[in-house]
């Protein structure tokens, strides 16, 4: 009985730290797509500027050339 039950513990034990580990990989990788996706909707916010500054700059050159 007290070899079932050291047995038990180790498979315990075992299951527990493999549990630790899944969860430790899928905290990373959930991370890993947090910071990509960051950086793709910087990427994004930084193209509507760049559409905004040449949208401005088009109406600028549009107003310079029409009052020359």
């Amino acid at each position: 009985k007290s070899e079932l039950e050291g047995v038990i513990a180790e498979v315990r034990q075992d299951v527990t730290t493999a549990s630790d580990n899944v969860a430790t990989d899928v905290e990373i990788r959930i991370t890993e797509l947090e910071d990509k996706i960051e950086g793709r909707v910087e990427n994004l916010e930084a193209d509507k500027v760049d559409k905004k500054m040449l949208g401005k700059l088009l109406v600028d050159l549009g107003e310079k050339v029409s009052s020359e």
